[in-house]
């Protein structure tokens, strides 16, 4: 276990390697379920396959153990028929802009469960593109909330602690063609290679942005 700082938690804007940053994250979180009994939000935001899933939110999740879970914002995708709607009234949604999941709700259910109530939270089937009706979930001491729009505006306020992955843009192409050949078959590696060129120019209007507020940066 690392050793645990005293005083309240700050604000350094330096950039941490993967190994460092993640003793930085477990160094704050302690200090945080130290001066609090409530539930506390831990926010993991990046780009598309920066590493923020598997190797930041699931570290942190399985160094606290029973006290945490991992809240994935792709369970609030409002789907391809919500898309598709949205198409016939002229407007234009892409999976990697923020209007294509429901953050409000996601805010809404953040609430709750920092109050210690149960959230209804919406269960998404990647393979079919839409909601699989919804699930009761149950605060922990530590909410793990991952994506690519976790400092997003409608978000930023429900966080206690920010975290930022960063991570090449060659590096994020591989790993993207790696994970969506298994969670999205039906897409060929030339679709994928698509989709990964609109992430970006959707990560760097909606996501890079939001960088800038937060208290670790990681690059990875």
């Amino acid at each position: 276990m690392f050793k645990i700082m005293a005083g309240p938690v700050d604000k350094p804007k330096n950039d941490h390697d993967l190994e460092n940053g993640l003793k930085e994250a477990i160094q704050r979180i302690e200090q945080l379920l130290q001066s609090r009994t409530s539930t506390i939000v831990i926010a993991v935001a990046g780009g598309t396959c920066s590493g923020k899933t598997t190797q930041v939110a699931e570290y942190l999740n399985k160094h606290f153990g029973l006290l945490s879970q991992i809240y994935s914002l792709d369970h609030y995708y409002q789907g391809l028929s919500f898309n598709q709607k949205m198409k016939l009234q002229g407007i234009e949604i892409g999976w990697d802009q923020p209007e294509a999941l429901d953050l409000e709700r996601l805010a809404q259910d953040l609430r709750a469960l920092k109050s210690g109530k149960a959230a209804k939270r919406p269960i998404y089937n990647m393979q079919k593109m839409e909601r699989d009706g919804f699930e009761e979930v149950k605060p922990t001491r530590i909410i793990l909330i991952e994506g690519l729009f976790a400092l997003h505006s409608l978000l930023k306020d429900e966080s206690d602690l920010k975290i930022f992955v960063h991570a090449d843009r060659t590096s994020r192409l591989q790993r993207r063609k790696e994970r969506d050949a298994i969670r999205t078959p039906q897409f060929t590696a030339q679709q994928v290679e698509e989709l990964f060129l609109e992430a970006e120019r959707m990560y760097e209007r909606h996501v890079e942005p939001t960088r800038s507020l937060a208290d670790i940066l990681i690059n990875n």
